[in-house]
């Protein structure tokens, strides 16, 4: 049986914290040192995960400079070579192409203008390989940002459950 001042106390921390009544009477019922041991292992608990979300922060940074640059790229790339592509596709060559050495020296010349500042592009299908490549690694950067930002959010929300604990065990 729960004595008086026992009771007022487990509703007053009830009250306070939101734990129910038998967590709160649970956690009361252990010694003095084995909630002193609880507290110390919860409290290096917080710190990995404090370390472990700071390590998320930084990656997440990473992703998101990652996402913007290839954002960025796949659309320069894509304003740029669309319209070479454009060109291409209205001039209907056809396999004339393979056969005509200045024919082919012509659209490797509108190619190559098109002004894409270190990237290699000798023949057709580097443009769409290119652009498949460029989209490729956005989306891969998108992934890992999402995934990063999600297991960030996941391991603050536990975060924010051990400090409810330490803030039961402290005023205990």
């Amino acid at each position: 049986m729960v004595g008086t001042d026992t009771q007022i106390l487990v509703d007053e921390l009830h009250k306070k914290t939101g734990f129910s009544v038998c967590f709160i009477t649970a956690i009361l019922a252990l010694s003095y040192p084995a909630r002193s041991a609880l507290k110390v292992f919860l409290q290096q608990q917080r710190s990995l995960l404090e370390l472990k979300v700071n390590k998320l922060a930084f990656q997440i940074q990473r992703n998101n400079m990652l996402s913007e640059k290839f954002n960025n790229l796949f659309v320069a790339v894509s304003n740029k070579l669309g319209a070479v592509k454009n060109i291409i596709n209205v001039t209907h060559f056809g396999d004339t192409v393979e056969n005509c050495p200045e024919l082919q020296e012509l659209l490797r010349s509108i190619i190559k203008g098109a002004g894409v500042s270190g990237l290699k592009i000798e023949g057709f299908d580097d443009i769409d390989d290119l652009l498949s490549e460029i989209h490729y690694r956005l989306n891969s950067a998108n992934a890992a940002l999402n995934l990063s930002t999600r297991a960030q959010q996941q391991l603050t929300a536990r975060l924010a459950l051990l400090d409810k604990w330490l803030e039961l065990l402290n005023v205990m």
